[in-house]
C-alpha cells in the first residue's frame, strides 16, 4: 500500500508540475528515495547513491529550515531542539529555564548560572534581534568580564550561507563570565543549527583541532 500510495503521489507531482516549498519537495525526495530503495526492479541500486540522494535531502531540508520563520505553535519548540543537539553531542544538561524578554530576570539568572561550579557554559535562545524587545546580548553585557566577538562574526558568515544578507539582523554574541562561556544564540531552530552545527558542536569539542574552547577552561581566570 505504501508503494502504491508513493507511486500515485510520483504521478500526481510530475504530471500537474506542481510547484512545492522547499519542505515539501524534501518530503517529496525522501518519498521517492523510500520507493526506489523498496522497488523490487530497482537491482543497480547502490550504497554510494543512497548517499548522494540523502545528502541532496539534507541539503534541502536544511535550507527550508533556515527559510522558516520562528516556530511559535509550541514555545518549548527551539528549546527542545537545542537540548537534543547537547545531549547528542555527549554534553551534560545541568539545568534550563525559559524566561520572558525581561533584561533584570535573564541577568538573575545568568548571575546564578556562573557562579554554578558544575556548569562551564551557558547557552541561550532568543533575543538576539532588532526589536525592542531583543535584549539578551544587553543582559549578557551585565555580567560580561570579556567579549567573544568572533563567535558573532562567525555566525553572521555562517548564516549568510542560509539566510542571506537577512543574517546582518542577528545580534548573536558569546562572552566570557567567570571563567564560563555564555552564548547569546537566535530563537528559530535554524539560527540554532547554524550555531551549533557550525560553530560549537566542534569548539566544545575537546578532540576539535587545531584548537578548541574546552582546553582553555584551565586558563581562563589566570591573573
Amino acid at each position: 500500500m505504501g508503494n502504491v500510495l508513493l507511486d500515485l503521489y510520483r504521478i500526481k507531482y510530475y504530471n500537474r508540475n506542481m510547484i512545492l516549498p522547499e519542505s515539501d519537495k524534501a518530503l517529496h525526495i525522501i518519498w521517492e528515495l523510500e520507493y526506489e530503495m523498496l522497488n523490487e526492479r530497482n537491482c543497480g541500486y547502490t550504497g554510494s547513491d543512497m548517499k548522494k540522494r540523502l545528502w541532496e535531502i539534507k541539503m534541502r531540508v536544511d535550507k527550508a529550515i533556515a527559510k522558516a520563520p520562528t516556530y511559535h505553535g509550541d514555545p518549548n519548540y527551539e528549546q527542545e531542539y537545542l537540548v537534543e543537539k547537547i545531549k547528542g553531542a555527549n554534553h551534560n544538561l545541568i539545568d534550563r529555564k525559559i524566561c520572558k524578554d525581561n533584561k533584570e530576570d535573564i541577568v538573575l539568572i545568568l548571575k546564578e548560572w556562573i557562579k554554578n561550579n558544575d556548569i562551564d557554559v551557558v547557552i541561550t535562545t532568543g533575543g538576539t534581534g532588532l526589536t525592542g524587545r531583543d535584549i539578551t546580548p544587553e543582559a549578557i553585557d551585565e555580567i560580561a568580564d570579556k567579549q567573544i566577538p568572533g563567535f558573532g562574526e562567525v555566525f553572521r558568515t555562517i548564516s549568510l550561507k542560509t539566510v542571506g544578507t537577512s543574517a546582518i539582523q542577528s545580534r548573536a554574541c558569546a562572552v566570557l563570565a567567570n571563567g564560563k562561556y555564555v552564548f547569546a544564540l537566535p530563537g528559530s531552530s535554524g539560527g540554532v543549527t547554524d550555531a551549533w552545527d557550525g560553530i560549537l558542536k566542534h569548539q566544545l569539542d575537546i578532540n576539535h583541532k587545531p584548537c578548541n574552547f574546552v582546553e582553555l577552561f584551565p586558563r581562563l581566570k589566570e591573573k
